[in-house]
């Protein structure tokens, strides 16, 4: 009837921390995440996913979870500080004063340990 292409996948990751999916090409890496991100649209999707013990439907985990698609699509002549401000400026509240938008900035940027490298261009971010 088709070609499964991921079975029995299952996996945690604790709160607050910064999650990456590695293996070799064509483990189904990209298919798993686009799955859990809600942007699959081919073949049958079956399963379930649980957040905080409690299952969730896909809208819920893009609200709850971010990652990092595998294409590049940040101008290098970007700051990783204006990178991250941008999206930022995407997905919070319009109504959301600009200082704490630079305050959310901030804390993500810390959380993802690129404090060091925050107003280097994106195409010069070599020494992580």
């Amino acid at each position: 009837d088709g070609l499964e292409i991921l079975k029995g996948i299952s996996g945690s990751a604790p709160a607050g921390v910064v999650l990456a999916v590695m293996g070799p090409s064509g483990a189904g890496k990209s298919t798993l995440v686009d799955i859990l991100a809600g942007k699959r649209k081919d073949g049958k999707v079956s399963g379930h996913i649980l957040l905080n013990g409690k299952q969730v439907h896909e809208s819920e985990i893009r609200r709850a979870v971010g990652f990092v698609d595998q294409e590049d699509t940040l101008p290098a002549t970007q700051t990783v500080w204006e990178a991250v401000l941008f999206s930022a400026m995407l997905r919070l509240p319009e109504a959301m004063p600009i200082y704490r938008v630079h305050e959310r900035v901030a804390e993500v940027i810390e959380m993802l340990g690129l404090t060091h490298c925050k107003d280097r261009q994106i195409g010069n971010v070599t020494a992580r």
